[in-house]
């Protein structure tokens, strides 16, 4: 997703069990990403700590939060019942 050729508009990734670690890596990846302009990554369990990972629910808010403040082209983003 961070890839500067990558094209694509719309991602849809509900459903698909992504957890914290997951997730961070995703949040990460859309803060350099110039293109995507709807994001579904809805039914997943990205709110949850990973305890396996590491991952505490702090961090997680924390990488969606800079996504936020510095991805510019994303319209819209579905995050519901994570």
């Amino acid at each position: 997703l961070g890839d500067k050729n990558l094209k694509l508009k719309e991602l849809g990734l509900k459903w698909n069990r992504i957890d914290s670690f997951g997730g961070n890596a995703i949040a990460e990846s859309l803060c350099t990403n110039t293109e995507l302009k709807m994001f579904d990554i809805s039914w997943n369990k990205i709110g949850k700590p990973n305890t396996m990972k590491k991952i505490l629910v702090g961090d997680i808010g924390k990488a969606w939060g800079n996504m936020m403040a510095n991805n510019r082209t994303l319209i819209h983003m579905d995050m519901g019942h994570n």
